[in-house]
Order: structure tokens, then C-alpha cells, then sequence
């Protein structure tokens, strides 16, 4: 028989192993039974995950975080994937960097239609003397 000591210190893989060896299927009762199957499919799920919280855990990332990324755009997650990329080869980083280059685009969009409507009316008017 195991000690309480003992069993405190097992993995919980060697615990399920301890009971299974100690309960057959006449063994135990029916809640003995049902905790032990739903603890090997906790278990299970567990060692399922190992590489989601491994990766969590290698870039310092919570659940939480992963959540207002998906949730932040609603391009699916290679997309979004793909357009920071992009962000990163353009050496844009911060949010601040974007809004600037947006802000310059606007200004020299601005200025080319300001341009063309005076190159438009200088055009008018040549073609007016011309006549």
C-alpha cells in the first residue's frame, strides 16, 4: 500500500497509474472510477495543449493577449499575421509610426489635387487666350 506522504509527491500520471493499478473494474466505486477517467482526460487535454502554453510562455504572452490580437482585426489570423509582417519590413513598430505615414499621405494626396486644379484652370485659361 501507498503512503498519503508518497502519493503527495507523484506526478499526477503516476497517481493515475497508482489507482488504476489499485482499482479493476469490480474494484471501487462508480465515483472512484469516473474521477479517475475524467482526471486521465484532463490529463490528456493537458499534454494536448503543452505546445500552446509552451509557445505562450516562450514570447511572455497570456491568453488575454492572443485574445486582443484575433480581436483586433478581422482578417483571419494568417492575414493579420501577413499585414504585420509587412509592417515590420516597413520598420513600423509602434502605432504612433503609422498614423504619421497616414497623416504625410494625406498631405501630399492633398497637395496633388491642389496642383492639378491649378494646373486645370492655368490649362483653361491658355486655351482661352489661345482662341
Amino acid at each position: 500500500m501507498l503512503s498519503a506522504a508518497f502519493l503527495r509527491q507523484i506526478d499526477d500520471s503516476h497517481l493515475i497509474a497508482a489507482a488504476s493499478a489499485g482499482l479493476g473494474p469490480a474494484d471501487g466505486t462508480a465515483l472512484e472510477r469516473e474521477l479517475l477517467r475524467r482526471m486521465e482526460a484532463l490529463l490528456d487535454e493537458q499534454r494536448r495543449n503543452r505546445p500552446a502554453a509552451d509557445l505562450l510562455d516562450e514570447f511572455d504572452t497570456s491568453a488575454g493577449d492572443i485574445r486582443a490580437v484575433l480581436g483586433s482585426h478581422p482578417a483571419r489570423p494568417a492575414e493579420q499575421a501577413a499585414l504585420l509582417a509587412l509592417l515590420n519590413s516597413q520598420d513600423i513598430h509602434r502605432p504612433e509610426q503609422l498614423v504619421e505615414l497616414f497623416e504625410c499621405a494625406a498631405r501630399f494626396c492633398a497637395l496633388a489635387s491642389d496642383a492639378g486644379d491649378f494646373f486645370a484652370r492655368l490649362n483653361e485659361l491658355v486655351a482661352a487666350y489661345q482662341e
